[in-house]
């Protein structure tokens, strides 16, 4: 996807009202390559380890501003992708769910960095505990233990084999069909043809893995 047409389609999506806050895009040339990075997607600034599905780890990538985009819902999404031409070659996109229930868009008393704060530490023991979703895409570091495909679920060793990497607009109808459901209509935004080229090996297809049809 250009950088033209990601903007093309932030914009539909926060006229839709499901992206409340969107950071800038920038492209940096490598090359044949385009990396294309919204926002600040890199690691946390931490002195001590924040465990990736904590409270703490998604105040922290609030408070860094390490994020693309702040959902209606508080929750955020990271986008990083590298394209050769027209194909995506590399890519890192990732879901952070909030920790508690609100709705952006009619908290209107006060700055949302402020009712997130808030939020955060009332009634811990009621707040669902939701999973980050990160989808990675890195051939250049396939091996046995690690897919050039994969989805990380809870753990950083846990790589779960996909058939391909694929888009920013794949990433998000997926976002939108299977959590978002009730309240958006993915198909709104054109059914993907998720058609990238599949990077499966052999073992990876003896086993538990992701795989779609095209």
């Amino acid at each position: 996807m250009k950088i033209q047409s990601l903007q093309v389609l932030v914009e539909r999506l926060i006229e839709r009202g499901f992206v409340f806050e969107t950071r800038a895009s920038r492209t940096l040339r490598s090359g044949r390559d385009e990396i294309i990075e919204v926002g600040d997607t890199t690691q946390l600034s931490a002195v001590v380890p924040v465990p990736e599905n904590s409270t703490n780890y998604y105040l922290e990538v609030i408070r860094q501003s390490k994020f693309s985009w702040l959902l209606f819902d508080a929750s955020l999404i990271q986008i990083w992708y590298k394209r050769r031409g027209a194909e995506i070659i590399a890519h890192r996109y990732c879901y952070i769910p909030c920790p508690f229930e609100t709705d952006l868009r009619v908290e209107t008393d006060s700055p949302y960095s402020d009712l997130i704060e808030v939020s955060c530490t009332q009634n811990p023991y009621d707040q669902a505990r939701r999973t980050i979703l990160r989808f990675e895409y890195e051939p250049l570091a396939a091996s046995p233990n690690h897919p050039a495909a994969h989805l990380h679920l809870n753990a950083n060793n846990c790589r779960i084999p996909m058939k391909s990497g694929f888009s920013v607009r794949e990433f998000i109808y997926f976002i939108l069909r299977f959590f978002y459901s009730e309240t958006f209509d993915a198909s709104a935004l054109a059914i993907p043809q998720f058609n990238a080229r599949g990077t499966l090996t052999g073992d990876d297809e003896q086993t538990f893995h992701l795989n779609w049809r095209i």
